[in-house]
């Protein structure tokens, strides 16, 4: 194994340049799927999903019969088809997690969940 001197002056071998190479890759990797995830809609007028409660094990995405939701980039579900929705609650009915819910606006205008 070779050791070299970087311009920091930190000696450096094989080895640990092909780590930060990985850990460089991962981190980019991981960048990718958030940029990718903040493009995606987990809330509309009808459905709000919460995220941290969600195990993305898709039942919800297959019983919408509208096919409203559909998997995102890590498996969990996101609102692919907003208007689409009828509101029958199957989503919220379904969901082991309680991590999706159906929204309901209350007579005053206020989103209730």
């Amino acid at each position: 194994m070779s050791e070299t001197t970087n311009q920091t002056g930190k000696k450096t071998n094989d080895k640990t340049k092909q780590s930060g190479l990985i850990e460089k890759k991962e981190k980019n990797k991981q960048i990718a799927v958030q940029e990718n995830e903040a493009e995606l809609l987990y809330e509309s007028d009808s459905i709000f999903i919460y995220r941290q409660w969600c195990k993305g094990c898709g039942i919800c995405i297959a019983f919408c019969p509208k096919k409203v939701l559909a998997a995102g980039p890590d498996g969990k579900p996101y609102i692919a088809r907003p208007n689409d929705c009828i509101r029958c609650g199957m989503c919220d009915l379904r969901c082991p997690d309680f991590a999706i819910t159906g929204l309901r606006i209350d007579q005053s205008g206020i989103k209730q969940f």
